[in-house]
Order: structure tokens, then C-alpha cells, then sequence
């Protein structure tokens, strides 16, 4: 075989030539390769292939996005190198977008942004996901092409001159959301420069949620072991935390931001609900895990002062200052319990406003998709509940109008900022009810009690009776027997002005 070099160089130094062509395929692209590797003795030895990569929008092989008139829409964008070796990858649109249309990629959980520059490498067999958003403020429909180059590991890719790469979309926070200057808007790294900023989460619609445009889907979180979310309320100095700011629908159906406060401490532990066999929704001596009728709902809200389903005959006892009877234990038992000193004053009952209370339950709350904080947050506020699950006779309503409630075990998750060992994506792709392995996802997670279970506003839907609640992980607990301890939560009306840094120190105090 004629020698290729010339005497000198070193023969068993390697040379790759590699002769590449790019060819562009609806979802996809391949890359055929030509390598010519020198062998012993000067022999070539040449070795071919193609280099591929899958493209899918929303599941389905495609390269083009197409949105409506007037519509915004995020596209899950996954792009596969099904090759055995890795590959070089570059996704970028073609054309000029007309004004009024708007393209960019978000990041959040389990997704990233797309390959940019010169192309990122994926590895052999691995899957990367994206989420593309796309605002038409235009006239007309509008498709963006897509194009998705393939190549060798160690080559750059470039992007043609007619083409764009994908940018990160800009996240516009409303001019009135309250509390707007206290928004993280880039959901940097959370640390003692953003302990005291909110984080962006944007959500799925649940199905009472059918219309919600993204803006409504989007609340603003605090996060981490120790934020700066105190507030003075109720005249408790930093008594109470501000778990975000949320679109609410108030009594008419009219969405509202508003801000979510948590009381700091317990008021005590009690039963969620134990009424006897036909008291109510109860369908046996163990209660109900009906809010709408609980005792425990009876105990915190105004209009139950003289209510036989109550514990003791008498409700709202912790809205009106007063003492009485609480729920605690089996077949309708009760403890006496005092709130003269830490019920609500009229002051603070004037700011909290009634509000829409999801109560959708949920079965698999231990399943690594379900019972992760995406998919709690998408079931409470669906519709499944005791009596879709056909475990229960008595009606149950999927939501509850009113004015104090408790946390969704979502609430919960959403707060985690991870730590050391596992980051916050990674907590928030963990179900929660495996979370006492993972003990950077609960400590650094202000809503966490040590040695306390907590209650949640959720319940499980194949039981009539069972309550979901949380220490370090969220389980299950009858509502009738666990004497978890009980933390207020409120909706405040809107545009509620405060004034503070939030601190233990120097909490929030509401401007008058």
C-alpha cells in the first residue's frame, strides 16, 4: 500500500481524517462519517458510519412550531442522540421572526437550554429537554422552522447566516403583582443575597384551572432554610411567613394576586376531623377528610359559633378570640383549648379575604411522578376526590370558598432550595414522600418542623377519611387520630402594601 508519510514521523502516531456532510431530516439530522485512522506500519484503516440525532415537539417527530393568533405556548423540546458514541449537536430556527412574535427557551425543572455557539455535546444514547415559548401577538398564524445540526464530537458547529439561535426568554412579572420588587425574576442560585427574593415557578393547569393564560399559572415562592419572609400580623412580631404570592379566584371568581401568609408556630394539635358516623360527611366513627365540613375548618372560620357539627356544639373559637372545645382523638373526643391571647384581632380579619381552597385529593401521593410537587400542585387542583374514586357516599366538592385554611403538601415541596448533596431541580424531581433519604431537600426548607407532623388542607381520595400531612416526608395520617400540629394559612386581599426587609429582625409590617 503507497505510504501516506513521509519517513520521520512516529508510526503509531494516529490521524484522523474526517470527511462529514450534514443532512437535515424532518425531526432530526445525520451526520455521515468518514474516519481514517493510520495503523501500524503506515496501513489505513477506514471505518464509516452516520451520526444521527431524533427531534420531538410535545412527543411527536416534527421541526416546525406553530402557534395561533394571539396565543403564547410553551413547546417540550427533546432532542435524542441515539448513536453509540457521542455526537456534537446544534439547534437554532431559520428566518426572520415579523414583530409582534416572540421565541426564546425557559429553564426549570428537569429542563435546560438548548445547544448554542458552536453546538453542545450529548453523550451516546442520552436525552436532553427543552422548553421553547413562543408569544404571537401577531395578526395571523405563525410557524417557526426548526433545524437541528449533527457532528463530530471535537468539531464546531456554526450557525448559517439566514438563522438564529434560541435565546432565553425574557419572564415579564405583572406591573401589580404585589410585593413585585421582592421577585427573583432570573431564579438565580438561592444564597444570602437572594434569601430574601421570592422564586418564580410556572405551573400546569389543573382541571379546575381550564383557561388559566401562563401569567395566572405563575406564583413567586420563598425558599430555603431560613428566608427572609417574616412578617408582623395578627400583632405577632415576625409571628407569621409569607409563603408567595399566588393568582387566587376570590368569592365572585374574580383571579387576584394575593399574598399567602403561614402562622410561624402552631396554635396547637388537634384532630383534622372526628365526628361520628352520619355527622356530616362522615360515614363512620373515624371522620371525615371533607374541609367543607371538617372541625377543624369549624374551628378556624368565622360562622360556626353555634354549629352542631362543631367540636362541642361551637365553632370559629380561633377567629373570634374565645375559649371551648377542640377535636383531639377517637369517636368525637375533645380537649379544652384557649385562643384569648393568639385568636385573630379584628384588624387582621379585615385584611384576609375569602378565597377558592383546592380540594382535590390524590391516591398515589408516593409515586415518582404524582407525588412529586409538580404533580401534587396539578391534583390538588383537579377534581379527583372520594367520591370519583367511589370510596365514599357523601358528596364532596373538589374546592371551598372561605377564608382561613392550611398548606397544600405542594406548598411544602415548592419551598425546598436543596443544599450540598441534591440541587433544587433534583428535590423537586424526588417524590416527597421518599424525601427522609434526602435530608438536604427537608432542612433546607423553612415549612419543615423537626419532630412535628403538620397538617395540609389535602386529602386522600381512595380513603373517606385520610388526611395528607408531613414531617420530613409527606404521608398519610386519619384525620380522626393524629394530633398534628395545626399552622393557619390565609389568603391577605389584594395589593396589600408592606414596608420591612422581611428579616427575623426587621420582618414585614403592612403599611396603613
Amino acid at each position: 500500500m503507497k505510504r501516506f508519510f513521509k519517513n520521520g514521523l512516529q508510526q503509531k502516531y494516529l490521524v484522523i481524517i474526517a470527511i462529514s456532510s450534514v443532512l437535515l431530516l424532518v425531526g432530526g439530522a445525520s451526520f455521515a462519517l468518514f474516519t481514517m485512522h493510520l495503523e501500524y506500519q503506515n496501513t489505513v484503516g477506514i471505518k464509516t458510519g452516520t451520526l444521527t440525532g431524533e427531534l420531538k415537539v410535545n412527543g411527536t417527530v416534527t421541526d416546525k412550531l406553530t402557534v395561533n393568533q394571539g396565543e403564547n405556548k410553551e413547546f417540550t423540546v427533546t432532542l435524542r442522540n441515539n448513536n453509540d458514541r457521542a455526537a456534537r449537536y446544534l439547534l437554532y430556527y431559520t428566518g426572520t421572526l415579523p414583530s409582534g412574535l416572540e421565541v426564546g427557551y425557559i429553564v426549570g425543572d428537569n429542563v435546560v437550554a438548548p445547544p448554542e455557539t458552536n453546538g453542545r455535546n450529548i453523550t451516546k444514547e442520552t436525552t436532553e429537554t427543552y422548553k421553547i415559548k413562543v408569544k404571537n401577538n401577531t395578526t395571523s398564524s405563525q410557524t417557526i422552522q426548526l433545524k437541528l445540526d449533527v457532528g463530530l464530537e471535537k468539531v464546531d458547529l456554526k450557525v448559517p447566516s439566514d438563522s438564529h439561535l434560541f435565546e432565553k426568554m425574557q419572564f415579564s412579572i405583572p406591573e401589580d403583582t404585589p410585593m413585585r420588587e421582592y421577585i427573583n425574576s432570573e431564579n438565580a442560585e438561592f444564597n444570602e443575597n437572594t434569601k430574601n427574593k421570592m422564586f418564580v415557578y410556572h405551573h400546569e393547569a389543573g382541571e379546575q384551572q381550564v383557561g388559566w393564560i401562563e401569567e395566572e399559572l405563575t406564583d413567586y415562592r420563598y425558599i430555603g432554610a431560613n428566608p427572609n419572609n417574616y412578617v408582623t400580623f395578627n400583632g405577632e412580631t415576625a409571628g407569621w411567613r409569607i409563603i408567595g404570592v399566588f393568582t387566587v379566584e376570590n368569592e365572585k371568581g374574580e383571579k387576584e394576586q394575593r399574598i399567602k401568609l403561614i402562622r410561624k408556630e402552631s396554635i396547637g394539635s388537634f384532630s383534622w376531623d372526628n365526628k361520628l358516623k352520619n355527622e356530616g360527611s362522615s360515614e363512620n366513627d373515624n371522620g371525615s377528610n371533607n374541609w367543607t365540613d371538617s372541625r377543624l375548618m369549624m374551628l378556624l372560620n368565622p360562622g360556626y359559633e353555634a354549629n352542631p357539627l362543631a367540636a362541642g356544639g361551637k365553632g370559629s373559637l380561633y377567629w373570634n378570640r374565645e375559649t371551648g372545645k377542640c377535636p383531639l382523638g377517637e369517636n368525637g373526643a375533645t380537649v379544652d383549648c384557649d385562643f384569648i391571647s393568639k385568636g385573630l384581632t379584628p384588624e387582621a380579619q379585615e385584611m384576609i379575604g375569602d378565597a377558592k381552597w383546592y380540594l382535590g385529593g390524590i391516591e398515589n401521593y408516593d409515586s415518582a411522578t404524582e407525588g412529586i410537587a409538580k404533580g401534587l400542585y396539578r391534583y390538588e387542583r383537579g377534581t379527583e376526590t372520594c367520591n370519583t374514586k367511589k370510596t365514599c357516599t357523601t358528596n364532596r366538592e373538589p374546592y371551598w370558598i372561605g377564608k382561613i385554611g392550611l398548606i397544600y403538601p405542594s406548598d411544602y415541596g415548592y419551598a425546598t432550595s436543596g443544599g450540598e448533596s441534591i440541587t433544587k431541580d433534583q428535590c423537586l424531581a424526588v417524590d416527597i414522600y421518599h424525601w427522609s433519604s434526602q435530608s438536604n431537600c427537608y432542612t433546607n426548607n423553612w415549612l419543615y418542623v423537626s419532630d412535628n407532623y403538620q397538617w395540609t388542607i389535602t386529602p386522600r381520595s381512595n380513603y373517606s377519611y385520610d388526611i395528607l400531612v408531613f414531617k420530613e416526608a409527606i404521608t398519610r395520617g386519619h384525620g380522626f387520630e393524629y394530633g398534628s400540629i395545626t399552622r393557619p394559612v390565609v389568603y391577605l386581599l389584594p395589593n396589600v402594601q408592606i414596608i420591612g426587609t422581611g428579616s427575623q429582625d426587621d420582618p414585614f409590617v403592612f403599611a396603613t
